[in-house]
């Protein structure tokens, strides 16, 4: 089993939108758009492994630690 650091919230690039995860945004210019906490982790997820492939049981053991996550969430 893999063992995992907790996210830890930073301000990072994908293309042109600046990611704040403490914040729960991503801004562009004058475009502001809020996330919900669990979309930024899975973002974080994602940004920290550029094109790689995340398995969904990697995704669901970093963002919903130790809980039931169904296909729907």
């Amino acid at each position: 089993m893999a063992i995992y650091t907790q996210l830890v919230p930073r301000t990072f690039l994908i293309e042109n939108w600046l990611i704040e995860p403490s914040l729960n945004r991503l801004s562009r210019g004058d475009e502001l758009v809020r996330l919900e906490p669990k979309i930024m982790q899975v973002l974080e997820v994602l940004a920290e492994s550029p094109g790689e492939v995340i398995s969904r049981e990697d995704l669901v053991e970093r963002v919903w630690p130790g809980v039931f996550v169904s296909d729907d969430a």
